[in-house]
């Protein structure tokens, strides 16, 4: 499961630790903490709460999960494999380079926004149950990690994981990280895009200790991947046929720029977010025969600040280039044809994986419900069959799982296969999924979260097996609803795979020629987010005013050249120690930002909170960066 279908390069990694990834297209994820025989052992048997340890990086790739579901990201996916089929199709004169060209410009255009989305949800995002919605990463993803059998009411189990992952030596290691990168768009742009989204965020959480943000910046979250990524002009500017690369780059570009500036003054946080909470339950991404289901109220529309025509032109443009891959591009029989002899010069001749690729030509099924499920492991593993026909599943030496093959709530998608001898090991993999829509009442937090293993032998998917329903009935059902769904949706990666083989090496030969070379995009990439980030950290406004204007702008142009050089950590001038204290500042106010808190939390990690005050105010005083923001009795860090 874990293919390269759209390349290393465009998989959306985690900072920490690059083995844990998303893929935008397939919207699978790969965490490199599931695959050790622990975990496997209790995904496969059911038993919870996971090692919070592994809690940052799923959360991380969760929210990008969340993010690739969204209009934006499925158009980007329907542009993506519309390319390659264009290529194998039609070859290099054909629109497929055009498109793939576009597609690889706006994936790096859009990156920084969801890696630093992906960032505040590990490092920022909470709830403090005042809303009745809670997110995917929040919701799901922390159900897999509290105690089943706690004491505790849900929201102190919430609130203690919360502490314990943050408030570790490792997360502060993590955060530190991402503040020691540079503040640019090469590498992934992650603490350009976090930098940029805090700036927004502090901006919308007003002065006082009531606003709606403070306490739910979960929600806030929410709404930002509603703002940005289900934005008409956005959806219209990848969408639009018109223009060569180097004009739909720069379309895309000013799109997300202008939608950076609308947000930045208009958004109105108590009005905005209660419209929006009160539609987070209004429309889903696609009906379950996958066609665009998008309706945005005109309530919604002006929470959104968006013009209720962009969003019907939208909607209306979504739908005509999602109904089918080729669109109009020729006569499908002909490309049909033309398709199947590049496939046998590339010496693809698995029928079925044929089959699946004329079936998708029609994109519905895979952009629809097949992108939905939050994949949260895919282990390689031994199956070997006993004699009594109990099946085992071990990690390496280990035998974490074993299960009679037929009936204790087993799918069967077919019959056991020919070459499994009793009492031989086969390589296989158990892959885990969790059903899930995009939000969750908060209501229904704590009732069984029902998950999906999948067991294969080769790349032949054997079984299913479910947890957490209510009852056997609902889990029978839906597994037989489940299994042929999920057996289409890993051969359709499986033929995309092979697919873009060919697409690969057409494409190639022709993209030396075309639009905007690296360094030119990531300059436009920089320029779309930086200014938000100078705006947080680059003028010195607490400096005095005595000072003449070439002196606070030659101070305002050193502090952006280290931000762009080495992050803040240059800002800070290399003090360790320091950037080691506002980190964990930032953690603190993502649970508990009273000073009591914070003094427990530093002292637990060895650090001194006066000694951390000092300092930050010898900095303010030498760079004018004001680091620290205190509203009422709060302490707040601007990173």
């Amino acid at each position: 499961m874990t293919t390269d279908y759209a390349g290393r390069g465009a998989l959306f990694c985690s900072l920490a630790d690059p083995r844990s990834w998303t893929d935008p297209i397939t919207n699978i994820s790969s965490v490199f903490g599931m695959s050790v025989a622990p975990v496997v052992r209790d995904l496969l048997d059911g038993e919870l709460p996971l090692p919070s340890s592994i809690f940052p990086m799923l959360v991380h790739e969760a929210t990008h999960h969340s993010f690739f579901t969204t209009r934006v990201f499925s158009a980007l996916a329907t542009l993506r494999l519309r390319a390659s089929f264009g290529l194998v199709a039609e070859g290099a004169q054909g629109r497929g380079v055009r498109d793939m060209a576009v597609y690889e410009r706006a994936l790096a255009i859009l990156r920084p926004l969801a890696e630093g989305a992906a960032m505040f949800a590990e490092c920022d995002a909470k709830t403090g149950f005042t809303s009745d919605i809670i997110s995917l990463a929040l919701g799901t993803v922390a159900d897999l990690f509290v105690d089943r059998d706690r004491s505790r009411g849900l929201d102190e189990e919430l609130v203690r994981l919360l502490a314990t992952v943050r408030i570790s030596r490792s997360m502060l290691d993590r955060k530190v990280g991402l503040l020691g990168t540079p503040v640019h768009s090469a590498g992934g742009g992650y603490s350009l895009g976090y930098l940029a989204l805090k700036t927004l965020w502090l901006h919308g959480t007003g002065t006082t200790e009531s606003d709606l943000t403070w306490d739910e910046s979960d929600r806030w979250l929410r709404y930002v991947r509603k703002f940005f990524l289900e934005d008409p002009g956005l959806l219209i500017a990848i969408l639009d046929p018109a223009g060569g690369v180097d004009e739909a780059t720069t379309r895309i570009a000013s799109a997300l720029r202008s939608r950076l500036l609308a947000f930045f003054v208009h958004f109105e946080p108590e009005r905005d977010l209660e419209i929006f909470e009160a539609h987070a339950f209004d429309d889903d991404l696609l009906s379950e025969d996958g066609h665009a289901s998008f309706s945005h109220s005109e309530e919604l529309c002006g929470a959104l600040h968006v013009a209720v025509a962009d969003e019907r032109r939208a909607q209306d443009l979504f739908r005509s280039n999602q109904s089918r891959l080729f669109g109009t591009t020729g006569d499908e029989s002909a490309m049909a044809e033309h398709v199947g002899q590049t496939l046998d010069d590339a010496g693809v001749h698995d029928e079925y994986v044929r089959n699946v690729l004329g079936n998708v030509l029609l994109f519905n099924s895979f952009v629809g419900r097949s992108r939905r499920d939050l994949h949260i492991a895919s282990v390689p593993v031994g199956v070997a069959i006993g004699r009594d026909l109990t099946t085992s599943i071990s990690v390496g030496a280990d035998e974490v799982f074993s299960f009679p093959f037929r009936g204790f709530g087993l799918n069967l998608l077919w019959d056991m296969p020919k070459e499994w001898e009793r009492g031989k090991r086969l390589d296989g993999r158990v892959d885990v999924f969790v059903p899930m829509n995009e939000v969750l009442a908060v209501a229904d937090l704590g009732l069984p979260l029902p998950r999906l293993v999948l067991i294969s032998v080769g790349d032949e998917p054997v079984a299913l097996q479910g947890y957490g329903y209510r009852d056997d009935d609902e889990r029978d059902a839906d597994l037989d609803e489940q299994g042929a769904r999920l057996r289409f949706l890993l051969d359709s990666r499986r033929a995309f795979a092979l697919m873009d083989r060919v697409a690969e090496r057409v494409y190639k030969g022709a993209a030396g020629s075309l639009g905007t070379d690296s360094d030119e995009l990531l300059a436009l990439v920089d320029g779309v987010y930086f200014d938000w980030v100078a705006t947080g950290l680059g003028a010195p406004y607490t400096i005095g005013s005595g000072q003449s204007a070439e002196v606070l702008q030659r101070i305002e142009d050193e502090n952006v050249a280290d931000l762009r050089r080495s992050g803040v950590l240059e800002v800070f001038g290399l003090d360790r120690k320091l950037i080691e204290g506002l980190a964990l500042l930032g953690l603190c106010n993502s649970i508990d930002p009273s000073a009591e808190f914070i003094a427990g939390a530093f002292s637990s990690l060895g650090l001194s909170v006066e000694e951390f005050v000092a300092d930050l105010d010898r900095l303010r005083a030498a760079r004018g960066v004001p680091m620290l923001l205190t509203y009422g009795s709060l302490a707040m860090t601007i990173v």
